[in-house]
């Protein structure tokens, strides 16, 4: 039996964190996540949040490295191959995979040989079930934030989305897909899912676990910055007691124009005792810095934890990867520059099925 699913706009943490996949028969695709918004959420939430962004720079620079062996320019839009791994190695910091799309051209052999590798927006990419021989399914392009809050009733219209063969470069595959389209001119292409976590149809954030700690950390931000535009910060209240308005320019004249908006002043009913006659209350302020400090603490320390454990000294007190030197920073991002060796290796695969060699240069 199908679940009951929640409409558009009614998303929960809890549902990232618990995220659904199923097979959708009627628009045959993979739904990724309760809304089929798990990656836009992961995108959103993240980049939101100070520490998450710093993660996920470091953690991109360390999977790209300084580059690759023998650079080139590798796509049609003029990237380089060091420049397309780079925004693939941001797909992998915040989503832990990425699609890729080929095209394909007859070389001096008339054998079909990819070319053109574009990255895809991973948002963007779904996929449809695998046939009986459990060969994958077509890939699904389009805008899916833009559904009604009856999602599923008109996910898209097939007419109007892009899609995709999957990734096999046997040539009597590409050649019936050729004929198909009606020919190589006319070719759509195909697309190589990576997917860092292969037990599930798509791939899990490394943040998943965190994503409610990167929106607090987003929150807490919020609520600081709402307490300094609109909260009592340290006011100064004057009340004095039958003195005249030329007193007001007086007190204006002690603190300085700067600190005019900190001074209150009230004239009550005359007296004639000096000592009574003017009255300075310190009005305390809402703001407490050391309020949510461990809290903050905690969360960055999660987040961090969450990008394969990322020294928090690389990205925060170090004040960056590359502002610091000596021993024990060299030693950290030799210990970070293993920590993202596997996804180093991934994308070298990856392009070794394309036909393209590649060798990425670790930062350390």
């Amino acid at each position: 039996m199908e679940k009951k699913r929640k409409r558009k706009g009614f998303l929960k943490f809890h549902d990232v964190v618990t995220r659904i996949i199923e097979y959708v028969k009627s628009d045959d695709i993979y739904i990724n996540g309760a809304d089929n918004l798990y990656p836009n959420t992961v995108q959103n939430v993240l980049y939101q949040s100070n520490t998450a962004s710093l993660a996920i720079r470091a953690l991109s620079d360390f999977i790209s490295g300084k580059g690759v062996e023998n650079d080139f320019i590798v796509n049609k839009k003029g990237q380089y191959l060091s420049e397309l791994i780079a925004d693939i190695s941001t797909d992998i910091a915040v989503q832990n995979g990425y699609w890729l799309h080929v095209s394909y051209e007859l070389d001096e052999n008339l054998k079909y040989k990819p070319i053109n590798p574009i990255l895809l927006p991973y948002i963007d990419c779904r996929k449809s079930k695998e046939d009986d021989a459990k060969n994958d399914g077509k890939i699904y392009v389009g805008d899916w934030s833009n559904s009604s809050n009856n999602f599923f009733s008109n996910i898209f219209k097939k007419e109007k989305t892009d899609w995709y063969y999957p990734l096999n470069t046997k040539q009597e595959v590409v050649h019936a897909q050729v004929l198909a389209d009606g020919g190589i001119e006319k070719y759509r292409g195909q697309v190589m899912y990576v997917n860092l976590t292969p037990h599930f149809e798509y791939a899990l954030s490394l943040f998943n676990a965190v994503i409610n700690d990167a929106d607090s950390e987003n929150r807490v931000g919020m609520y600081t910055n709402a307490q300094l535009r609109g909260g009592f910060m340290g006011k100064t209240l004057a009340v004095t007691n039958g003195l005249d308005e030329s007193f007001e320019d007086v007190v204006y004249e002690w603190i300085g124009a700067e600190g005019a908006s900190g001074v209150a002043v009230v004239n009550l009913e005359k007296t004639e005792d000096i000592k009574d006659a003017i009255h300075l209350i310190q009005v305390k302020s809402q703001y407490d810095e050391k309020q949510f400090s461990e809290t903050k603490q905690a969360l960055r320390e999660n987040i961090l934890g969450a990008a394969k454990n990322l020294p928090k000294q690389l990205v925060i007190d170090g004040g960056g990867i590359f502002s610091q030197s000596g021993e024990a920073i060299q030693q950290l991002k030799e210990f970070y520059s293993e920590q993202t060796q596997n996804e180093r290796n991934a994308i070298e695969k990856a392009f070794k099925k394309i036909g393209i060699k590649c060798k990425i240069i670790p930062l350390v």
